[in-house]
């Protein structure tokens, strides 16, 4: 029998589709400058339009760092479409570098581009410079051709914390030298000052967005509030845990308490890590915040709302990573610890043959391991799962790289919630990157081997004068080009050629407004935690470029006092 009902034609923008048309890539690139252009209107030592081109001239020869805070004059940017063609006058373009219809290198506008050449003394500053890139071009025009001849070359600078979502008591000590950023561009709007940065509703709620959906104003002072509330539990629990260690030592040392309750504290340490690093404890003493007391009675082994557990390249199928992570966990039970949760940074499989019995196979371990052994942790943690470039999913090469198929885990997911009725709603499979929004700290996840992508499409790599400022090592090189090349670009993977990018997703791995946590599982680089240690409340970049197996490491997040810390899992009972 025939079916007579019409078929109701659908458009390409109602499908999830991987090619798309020209105009996607023009927005793609309006996307990037756009964000590139605010970050510019946002340090303090840069002034885009509204000034005379004469401050240019009085500069000293190239571009003014970050760290020249002292720096009396401004420099003025501007842009290819409205630069004056003087002779002989230093100034600084924001432009995308590209090439010009004869396949030179040039610096593009919206509507015109400039052909450039290096000069001698040219040199480029740390990082990747890619065709698409957004650049600050420092350098000046001559009378015998139409050429931009460029001296400095960099990624637009960022100015600290002036990009991220601060709220509450993060937002006044934000550092008072940062501007905030206007929604509107007019300056007599009486509504200017509703809609800032850090205090406005507008600009609150798209930040938001981009970490799980709109908030209104309310409801991120009640995230904010209920931050602070947590926050005093913890000095409070610290308290506690102090006094009773006082109270078992002898009444002769009462004087040397102090001294003895920290000696304690590192032994604390060395027990949970095993002998190898320890983890922070919080300042001692209860912070007066001028509010009204509120104490919340709360179970003692209830999670720990303001701790997050990262595991990379953990592969469920080898008996080895799963006794390890068990031995991780038991030592978390030992402690009476439930971290809020749990997020693991693919690949699952340590190899891509065998189909879908090897793999799901992996996953029986894990769900074998948490219902007989953990099920609390399964009952009051969140399981968050971040595929790898060696996981099944749909379209795999390509970035952003979409959750794991459901034949592969949809399994694993019925049981675990039929065994544990409890941890309905608290297992995700995520695409990566992934980003999480807790209380007010918002992070990101992504897996996936950025240096090996931006290495191989690099048009220039700059890096430090190795005269003035000294020889340095080879993982610290790599660690500088990544690193000014991710937060330069404001872009988790900043390639525009290749054809594994979602030119309509594109947005989805956009580092604007920045988060408390940039957390990267790039094996192509070397590990780091980096963070900016005269901005306590500086965002966190992290790369881990091991296996689980391998380091024995992991890693917490305590949103608490904004630390991330390496931890080794204690060798006793790990299975060789």
């Amino acid at each position: 029998r025939f079916q007579t009902t019409p078929l109701k034609p659908l458009t390409l923008a109602s499908l999830g589709r991987v090619f798309c048309d020209s105009s996607v890539f023009a927005s793609m690139f309006d996307r990037r400058y756009y964000v590139l252009q605010q970050r510019c209107l946002l340090h303090p030592l840069l002034s885009l339009h509204g000034r005379s081109a004469s401050e240019g001239r009085v500069q000293a020869p190239g571009f003014q760092s970050d760290a020249d805070t002292n720096a009396a004059v401004k420099r003025v940017v501007f842009e290819v479409d409205g630069v004056a063609r003087r002779a002989g006058q230093r100034q600084l373009l924001l432009a995308i570098l590209g090439r010009d219809v004869n396949k030179d290198l040039a610096l593009q506008g919206l509507f015109s581009d400039i052909r450039i050449k290096f000069e001698k003394e040219f040199r480029p500053r740390p990082g990747f410079f890619l065709e698409g890139h957004v650049v600050l071009a420092d350098g000046f025009f001559t009378k015998h051709d139409d050429c931009f001849h460029v001296i400095d070359l960099s990624h637009p600078p960022r100015w600290p914390s002036s990009d991220r979502l601060l709220f509450g008591q993060r937002s006044r000590r934000a550092p008072l030298g940062c501007k905030r950023r206007r929604t509107t561009p007019s300056p007599t709007d009486s509504f200017t000052s509703f809609l800032e940065e850090e205090e406005g509703l507008i600009a609150g709620q798209q930040a938001s967005a981009m970490f799980g959906g709109l908030l209104a104003l309310s409801e991120l002072t009640a995230l904010e509030e209920w931050r602070e509330i947590e926050e005093e539990r913890e000095e409070d629990q610290d308290e506690e845990d102090l006094k009773d260690v006082l109270a078992v030592l002898e009444p002769e040392v009462s004087d040397g308490a102090a001294t003895a309750g920290g000696g304690s504290e590192t032994n604390e340490k060395e027990n949970r890590s095993g002998g190898e690093e320890g983890r922070g404890r919080r300042p001692q003493g209860k912070r007066d915040s001028g509010k009204m007391e509120v104490k919340i009675q709360q179970d003692r082994d209830s999670p720990d709302p303001m701790a997050w557990v990262i595991v990379t390249e953990c592969h469920f199928n080898e008996r080895e990573d799963v006794e390890l992570l068990g031995e991780m966990l038991a030592t978390f039970e030992s402690q009476d610890e439930y971290p809020s949760g749990f997020v693991f940074l693919g690949s699952f499989s340590s190899t891509i043959s065998g189909g879908e019995d090897v793999y799901s196979a992996g996953f029986n371990a894990l769900f074998d391991l948490l219902t007989s052994r953990f099920p609390l942790f399964v009952s009051r943690c969140h399981f968050v799962f971040v595929p790898g470039p060696d996981d099944p999913s749909f379209a795999r090469e390509s970035l952003p790289r979409l959750p794991l198929t459901p034949p592969f885990t949809s399994d694993f997911q019925q049981r675990i919630e039929k065994a544990v009725p409890a941890s309905k709603g608290k297992i995700f499979f995520t695409t990566s990157p992934c980003r999480l929004r807790h209380f007010t700290s918002s992070m990101v996840f992504f897996r996936h081997d950025v240096f090996k992508a931006l290495s191989r499409d690099a048009l220039l790599t700059g890096g430090r004068n190795k005269e003035t400022e000294g020889q340095t090592s080879v993982d610290a090189d790599i660690v500088d080009l990544l690193y000014n090349t991710v937060v330069g670009q404001a872009h988790l993977c900043p390639i525009t050629a290749d054809h594994r990018l979602l030119k309509h997703r594109d947005q989805s791995l956009g580092l604007f407004p920045m988060p408390d946590l940039v957390f990267l599982c790039d094996k192509s680089a070397p590990p780091v935690i980096k963070k900016d240690p005269r901005n306590p409340d500086e965002f966190i970049f992290a790369n881990a470029n091991a296996s689980f197996r391998k380091t024995k490491s992991f890693f917490i997040y305590e949103m608490a006092t904004h630390q991330l810390t390496k931890y080794f899992v204690p060798s006793s009972g790990v299975a060789k």
